[in-house]
Formats: C-alpha cells, structure tokens, sequence
C-alpha cells in the first residue's frame, strides 16, 4: 500500500484563497479529489475533511452519503481539473455539457441555461461562444478546453472552488484575466479557494497563504511573504530557486544563422489551414474559419524555435500540419528540402511530436513499456523483442526513469512522469525533428526546468530540430534560439529570442510580455 498523503491538516476560510504547491506527485491533487470523494474505491481515508457552506451547516465530507455528496459536487464544491481533455465528455458538445451541470443544479430552463452558458463563455473569454458552444472537446485549442472546464465550475456560484492548474495552457494576458475573474467571482460570494498550481507568480499575486508538499507531507505554510522571502525549510528554498527567469543569453560562437545556403530542417511557406463552421444537410460546407493565415517560416540544423501566443492563435494547428495530424488549405512544407507529401512513411516517421496531454496520448491499457516498444515495431525498429526492450531501458534512463517503468500503467505515473515517457516514446522511432506542444504547461517549477535542460541535453546529444509551442514566454526565451509570435492566425514578428524578449517590436508582443507575473520587475531589479 502507497500512503499519497500523510497527517495533512489546512484550513480555508470563506472568500480565502490557499495556494498549495509542490512536485508532481507530491499529492497536491490527491488532496483535491479527497474533498470530492472523488478517489478510488480502495483508497483508504482517516481524518476528517469539514465543509461548511455559506448560511450552512458543518459537514463531514468523507462520511456523509453519496447522493447527498453528488448532490454538493458541483453546486457547493466546484473544481477545474488539470487535464480538461480528459475531464470533459468527448461524445458531448462543450455548449451541452455546460447547461447539462446548469440545469442539474439550478434548474433553469433550456433557453436560460443555454443563455447563462454563453454568458459564462463570454466571461472567460472564449473566441465566438455561439459557435464554440456546439463544437465538440477535441475541436478546441487546449487553452480553450481549459476555459470551457472553468465556466462549467462557476457556473452554479460555488462556496468553495478548487482550481487544480485551472490556467496551465493560457497565455499571461488570458492567465491574468482568468485569475482576476476568480477573484471578482470570490468577492462577490465569499467564495473559498484553493488553487493548486506550479506558477509562482500566479500565486504572489492572487494567494493569502501558501502551503508547501513534498511526498505527502505538508513541510511548509505560512503567507505569501513569509514563504517567499524568508523560507524555512530546505526544499522550499529549492522550490523558490528552480524558478526560471528572463535574463539575456550569452550568444554561442556557433551561429546557426551564419550559412545562408544551408537547406532548412523543415520550412513552411504560405500556410494556411480553414476549419468548416456551417455544413448544410448535404454536407456542403456554408462557411470557413481560418485557423492559420499564410504562415512561412523555417527551422534550421539543430535550432530550436519557440512558438508562442494566445490560445487559438494557430500554434497547435501548425504543429499537427507539421507532423502530418491536419492537411492545409493551401501552401507547403518541406523536410530536409522535400515536399512532405513526396516523402514516404519511413521518412515522415523522423518528425515526431509530444502532446500537450501525456495522459490522452498513452493508450491506458498498454504499460510503459509496450507504449514504447509498440512505437519501434510499428516502424520496424529492432530486430527483436529483446533489442526493443534494451532500447527501451536505454531511453527510460535518458529522460531520468527507472527501469521499473516498463511494467506501471499511465495512471500509475504523475503529470511530470508521463510527460518524460512521452518524450520516450518519441524519441524511440530515432526522430530528427521534433515538436513540443505546450509540454511542460502543466509541470510544476523544478519538473519544468528539468524537462527543459533535459530537451537541451537531447538536443545537443541526438542533434535534432525542434518547434517548441508554449505560452510560457520566459520558458520559450530560456530554451528557444529564436521565437515567432502568432496572432489569429498570422505571425506578428519573428526574431532571435533575446530581441523578442527584451527588445520586442510589435504592441501585442509588448503585452504578452508585461502580463507575465513579476518577471519584468525581477528583470529590472537584476
């Protein structure tokens, strides 16, 4: 038996907001859906978990009946959890899904819950909620998804809400006015908050108290000011110090501008991708929307390039062009200075891409090691079980797992986990290029900055190419040798990363960059 939490005691006071933090694993979710009664069945529980709503009366929420419980799920206690793919119903509209928990718990009728829905998309600034609303999950960007998950959660006003990394795929400017939001929302009903995130500055601006976990084990509390600048405890320390900050690269002597001639890894030229929005009864299509609007740009040897923007600016669109998930509308893209349509599958299987949720993209019946090791047969690598499983123990100590892996199941592994074994499993079939999309969105500070040193070890070990696709600019800046910034579609400029980072042309790039929490004032006091 693993014991996940041990002796956790906290205390959350109406229109209070706690902030807990922790490595992945540390049992920070655990915690969340110990509240809900949400954990499996064998879990055992010991303690009390005391919930008292607005005008209400105390209860014990591990031991009082199901239905009642069900009943307080999602009216009283409301969370956003952290992988909305997984989270919300793929066989249901988002709009359906919505007033589906509206006229459960309030009991409006079709037209006010439909009304109330788009009304709460609006809120969280959805792109065009009347046509979002009657598209499916898997049609949605993932910053989408994640506002789709956090309308339904304040939907019914709760007393208490719990946001397990409720902002982890959007960018600083939607990351902020989500936060504030919550805010607003909590001054308006007393609401209690406990916000589960990796993101330090989130919790600087928004939290009253901090509680830090290592293993299970609460190690620190205290308030904002107390753990941040005077720190008891060592991990702590660590924790503060794993942060990753903007500050300006020393420029290698290898410039891997310098050739002109050099054919580019990959480039793109003049792509553009248009989703159908109306299709009549005989499947003619009445009208488009352009998701990416003649985008062109290139990767060279060994280069690292970061995409960023705001969630539904076309990021995760050209990464599935990419690697060959969506076919353009129209232009063109080239490997190693071929047309990608001309090049054969043993060719196409070099340009690889780990997602943004590990979890959806493992198969949950499949352990570690077959999810690997399926990747080498299907494209004939190794010429036997045995050399499939040396390789596979060879890659699973390259992104820093045990052999032990092999046999556990995905949801036997933590966020920061999965995502290590995803990046296995890519770099399993020998890739030259690779593309990340928003993979450490959802990891805590030092899982973060170990995912990216390991990218950059990789990288220079493997020498592959790399897009990178983030809405964590200082993240992007860190890794990134140039960044690109998208807009509806568009690219606004394109630029080596300290230029864009700290030099930036264009006003939106000027805006994502001062909505990111604290960084520009911990640059400025360097």
């Amino acid at each position: 038996m693993v014991l996940a939490i041990e002796d956790l005691s906290l205390s959350l006071k109406h229109n209070q907001t706690i902030a807990i933090i922790g490595e992945s694993g540390s049992g920070k979710s655990i915690t969340a859906l110990a509240v809900l009664g949400l954990l499996p069945p064998n879990a055992k529980i010991s303690g009390k978990i005391i919930f008292t709503p607005n005008q209400g009366q105390p209860t014990n929420l591990s031991s009082i009946d199901k239905k009642v419980l069900i009943n307080t799920r999602g009216k009283k206690i409301a969370m956003i959890f952290q992988e909305p793919l997984t989270a919300l119903n793929p066989l249901l509209t988002c709009g359906k899904q919505l007033t589906a928990v509206i006229r459960q718990h309030l009991q409006l009728t079709k037209v006010e819950a439909k009304k109330k829905a788009l009304d709460l998309f609006e809120k969280v600034e959805l792109p065009h909620p009347k046509e979002l609303f009657n598209k499916y999950p898997h049609q949605l960007s993932g910053g989408q998804r994640q506002r789709v998950m956090i309308a339904m959660a304040i939907s019914c006003n709760p007393d208490l809400l719990i946001a397990d990394e409720p902002t982890t795929a959007l960018d600083s400017k939607v990351q902020f006015g989500i936060m504030m939001l919550l805010k607003k929302l909590q001054n308006e009903s007393q609401m209690g908050i406990i916000f589960i995130t990796h993101d330090l500055g989130l919790v600087n601006h928004f939290a009253d108290e901090i509680i830090i976990m290592k293993s299970g084990k609460m190690v620190e509390k205290g308030t904002i000011h107390q753990v941040f600048h005077h720190p008891k405890n060592e991990y702590t320390k660590k924790l503060l110090d794993c942060r990753i900050t903007a500050k300006p690269k020393i420029q290698n002597s290898k410039d891997i501008f310098a050739s002109p001639n050099t054919i580019p890894v990959f480039s793109v030229d003049n792509l553009s991708v248009a989703y159908p929005l109306n299709v009549n009864f005989w499947g003619k299509i009445k009208s488009l929307r352009t998701a990416v609007d003649g985008v062109s740009f290139e990767v060279k040897s060994n280069e690292i390039l970061g995409i960023v923007g705001e969630s539904g600016s076309g990021k995760s669109t050209i990464a599935k062009c990419v690697v060959g998930l969506t076919q353009p509308t129209k232009g063109k893209l080239f490997f190693n200075g071929f047309s990608l349509k001309d090049v054969s599958s043993s060719i196409k299987r070099k340009i690889q891409m780990v997602f943004q949720d590990p979890y959806s993209s493992l198969q949950p019946k499949l352990t570690i090691g077959d999810a690997i090791i399926e990747a080498m047969k299907v494209n004939g690598i190794g010429s036997n079980q045995r050399e499939r499983m040396e390789k596979t123990n060879l890659l699973l100590s390259m992104v820093g797992l045990p052999n032990e892996f092999q046999q556990k199941f995905p949801h036997e592994c933590s966020g920061g986990q999965r995502q290590r074994i995803v990046l296995a499993r890519a770099l399993a079939v020998e890739p030259e290029f690779l593309v990340f999309d928003e993979s450490i969105s959802a990891l805590d500070a030092p899982i973060q900055r170990q995912i990216l040193d390991l990218i950059l070890q990789l990288k220079n070990k493997l020498n592959f190419s790399t897009i990178f696709i983030s809405h964590d600019l200082v993240a992007v800046h860190h890794l990134c040798d140039r960044i690109l910034v998208l807009r509806e579609g568009k690219i606004v400029e394109c630029d080596k990363a300290d230029k864009i980072f700290f030099h930036p042309k264009d006003t939106y790039t000027k805006s994502l960059i001062e909505a990111i929490p604290n960084t520009v004032q911990e640059m400025n006091s360097n």
